[in-house]
């Protein structure tokens, strides 16, 4: 059965969290995970990135990587005896009748599942891919909710060079341009269903923020939410507890003590004008005079570039239609 055959999941209204990474995502699903009709899972949610070859698998095996799939998408992965209750739960529910269950009618029961274990009636996942994904998300979970938290391209190239992936820059500010082209346009289509949310103003203005966000996901605000560690900080290694608690804002436009200033002009001559002095109009007024010339902003691209050609070849020799997949989502609309 192809992804474009699947049938709707009408009575499930999850949570997705989408922004890219290093925008404050993990912060935000530990903070809902605090909502008690919620079940936030906190690590990386991958299964639309795998959805048609899913469906393409035996039932036994679908629902078996349906299983895992969901396992990893939380933080700490499911424990193996959790894991392997999930795959009978699978098994169970849609042993009899019918047609085997699709790989979406799979995850929708295991997700469905985690949350009712936890004593929860909806269930989120931080899914930072997401975005690229939206339009089937939304076709099949007519009901779903879709954050997409928002920060400035600058500090998150910070927080890249402050864990070594400075050769990951120029491939995140091709992904922030994409993923905030499309998450206005989603938040305008389809404002019940998505939301944009910056950074800069949860953090700022967390009680303000965490409101709106209740409000968009129908359910009531208590100030106890925003009392959560200061999560994945960008100089240690990733973690869902620390000795900082509440939400900070010292990590807001701190690339202008980290970054180099040819970086920051890189960065400020790819961004997409449009989008950037949308959302950020103060980095546009502040940063309006570093524009970077041809020669600096080419030696940016053709070192990311080469970065970013080693790393999808190295995936497509292990898994080339998966990565082919992948790059498309990232292309098309």
């Amino acid at each position: 059965m192809g992804h474009d055959a699947i049938t709707t999941v009408a009575d499930e209204r999850p949570i997705f969290l989408v922004g890219r990474q290093h925008s404050g995502n993990t912060m935000l699903a530990v903070a809902l995970d605090r909502v008690p009709s919620i079940r936030s899972m906190k690590a990386e949610g991958l299964f639309f990135e795998h959805w048609p070859r899913l469906e393409r698998l035996p039932f036994a095996r679908r629902a078996q990587r349906v299983a895992e799939i969901i396992a990893a998408g939380e933080q700490p992965v499911l424990a193996a005896d959790a894991r392997q209750a999930l795959h009978q739960e699978l098994l169970r529910e849609h042993a009899e009748g019918g047609a085997p269950a699709s790989a979406v009618a799979l995850y929708a029961t295991g997700m469905r599942y985690l949350a009712g274990q936890a004593g929860c009636e909806v269930w989120a996942q931080k899914a930072t891919s997401y975005v690229f994904y939206a339009e089937r998300i939304l076709r099949v979970f007519p009901g779903a909710r879709l954050i997409y938290l928002c920060r400035n391209p600058f500090d998150i190239a910070a927080s890249l060079d402050r864990r070594g992936g400075a050769h990951q820059q120029f491939r995140m500010i091709l992904g922030w341009n994409t993923g905030v082209r499309r998450a206005l346009a989603l938040e305008k289509d389809r404002p019940d269903n998505v939301r944009l949310v910056r950074y800069e103003d949860f953090v700022s203005r967390p009680e303000r923020s965490m409101r709106d966000i209740c409000r968009f996901l129908g359910v009531t605000y208590r100030a106890d939410y925003l009392d959560i560690p200061h999560v994945n900080r960008s100089e240690a290694a990733y973690a869902l507890s620390s000795s900082r608690q509440g939400i900070s804002t010292s990590r807001l436009y701190y690339y202008r003590q980290v970054l180099p200033q040819r970086v920051v002009r890189a960065i400020r001559q790819l961004a997409d004008e449009s989008s950037l002095t949308r959302l950020y109009p103060e980095i546009v007024t502040s940063e309006a005079s570093g524009r970077a010339g041809l020669p600096e902003t080419a030696a940016f691209a053709l070192h990311g570039i080469a970065s970013l050609a080693r790393s999808q070849l190295a995936a497509a020799a292990r898994r080339p239609r998966h990565t082919l997949a992948r790059m498309w989502a990232r292309l098309s609309g």
